[in-house]
């Protein structure tokens, strides 16, 4: 009995594994790229949480929406997944960052078309910055603005300093663009830490002003007691008015203070007298700031404090399309860094999400309303022409011109180069989703099960048949034995009696 307790221990655990397997793909099937998801009502931050799956939601005009037909619910969801998959990415500049020593792979196999800003002018007081290590870029009518996050120590020892880099980027023909009129946009930051100063600034724009938003340790002396604070890990986004003082804290009213928050991006609706700012894709929530006051409040979904960051914001939302009920936003927006389910360990995979955005009624806070449409399946963001690296981070839309159906981007790799990219096929998608969406009341997911959960499910399955063979083969053996080993009956020996 000890045997074959000890032999059906392993024959369990792996049924297990198998049925966990079949059960998460099953899931992935239903909730796409994310294992746990939620649809907000986008009610100014009155209505609840729904669950995944199938669900009623409100259109912009009050009426629910709900799937017609099966097939109207199939053809939808298939254009969605069609048009997902057709967004493309192609490399269309390359800024060869002053970080990287000319001794690299990455400085002999490119010709940087970017030029590198003088940062002989930016003195820290402690070293020289020589260093360039995140980007992003704005398109206004006028020119386009990129910010730069320069470092001393080239950005890569500890003890480095950071500050925000603004300059207009030039087109010198051929593809080539240079950076002029570079100056530094001050922020009083603490000295604490390994790496000290705003880092990742983003750039976007309420009417005329151009305003940034960055991670740097709080200053506030509540924070001081937060794990991380000595050795500058905690950090929490801010946001500032460019070339003006003063410095705001995004901070949800019920956040913990506590907790590291960085994936905050803005959306600026048109028309709006206050930015936006989404916290959180799944499940949906915005919040509003109030710029003068330095206070947000949420105007879409419930507060949930844990919300499922296998999609986390990366740039800034742009106005997509005209829809009737509406604006649709689109962004991008990355993986879960080191995620077993993206397929890809140590590296970012890029996203495109789907925001529709009606205007209501009334005024103040809570004057639109958000709806998430979707988020697409993984945009092909591999480089290859850049040789071997280990992530491609999406950093900011420079411009999107829906009529051509070309966006503008920025992407920033391995921390050592930055490139403009053009991106493709965004149109057709928002559309598609938008499409899906009214007839199945569904924001889209990608349905593609990952590669990784093939090999898992293959992994369990295959293990529990070799098991379950073993088991036979040792019931046969140990029946064979218990044969052997019985004791002579009377056919075979005389037998007494008593």
């Amino acid at each position: 009995m000890t045997r074959l307790h000890y032999f059906l221990s392993p024959v369990v655990i792996n049924a297990t594994m198998a049925i966990i397997s079949l059960n998460a793909l099953a899931h992935l099937g239903k909730r796409g790229e994310s294992l746990r998801g939620a649809l907000s009502d986008g009610g100014g931050g009155n209505g609840g949480v729904m669950a995944a799956g199938m669900v009623t939601v409100a259109r912009a005009g009050g009426s629910p929406v709900r799937a017609h037909t099966h097939n109207t619910h199939n053809i939808s969801v298939h254009s969605a997944q069609l048009a997902s998959e057709k967004i493309n990415a192609t490399i269309d500049s390359i800024f060869q960052s002053a970080s990287v020593p000319p001794e690299t792979s990455f400085a002999s196999r490119l010709n940087s078309s970017l030029i590198m800003p003088d940062l002989t002018g930016f003195q820290p007081g402690r070293d020289q910055y020589d260093g360039v290590m995140f980007a992003s870029s704005l398109s206004l009518p006028d020119t386009e603005i990129m910010s730069l996050r320069v470092c001393t120590k080239r950005c890569k020892a500890i003890g480095m300093h950071s500050t925000i880099g603004l300059g207009n980027v030039v087109s010198q023909g051929g593809g080539r663009f240079m950076i002029k009129d570079f100056t530094e946009e001050y922020v009083e930051h603490s000295d604490k830490g390994e790496a000290t100063g705003p880092e990742d600034a983003r750039l976007d724009v309420l009417g005329n002003r151009v305003f940034l938003y960055f991670n740097m340790p709080p200053e506030a002396p509540a924070f001081q007691k937060c794990k991380g604070y000595d050795s500058g890990n905690f950090r929490k986004l801010h946001f500032k008015w460019r070339g003006e003082e003063g410095v705001c804290l995004l901070k949800a009213p019920e956040s913990e203070p506590c907790k590291t928050e960085k994936n905050w991006v803005s959306i600026v609706p048109a028309g709006s007298i206050q930015p936006f700012f989404v916290y959180s894709i799944y499940p949906l929530q915005v919040f509003e700031l109030h710029t003068e006051r330095c206070k947000m409040r949420q105007v879409t979904g419930t507060w949930e404090p844990n919300p499922d960051l296998q999609h986390r914001g990366s740039s800034r939302y742009v106005k997509g399309i005209e829809v009737a009920e509406g604006t649709i936003y689109w962004a991008l927006v990355h993986s879960e860094p080191g995620n077993l389910l993206a397929g890809r360990l140590n590296k970012y995979e890029t996203f495109v999400s789907v925001v529709l955005v009606s205007r209501q009624q009334d005024k103040g806070f809570g004057q639109f309303k958000f709806q998430l449409l979707g988020t697409s399946c993984a945009l092909p963001t591999g480089f290859e022409e850049l040789g071997h690296h280990s992530f491609a981070y999406p950093s900011s839309i420079i411009s999107f011109d829906p009529g051509q159906d070309v966006a503008k981007v920025t992407f920033h790799i391995d921390d050592q180069i930055i490139i403009r990219s053009s991106i493709q096929g965004v149109v057709e998608f928002l559309r598609t989703a938008h499409s899906q969406w009214l007839n199945t009341g569904e924001a889209f997911s990608c349905q593609r099960v990952r590669p990784v959960l093939w090999v898992m499910l293959c992994a369990a399955s295959v293990t529990f048949v070799v098991v379950f063979m073993c088991l036979i083969w040792y019931a046969i053996k140990a029946s064979s034995r218990f044969l052997r080993s019985s004791p002579p009956s009377c056919r075979d020996i005389p037998c007494t009696s008593d």
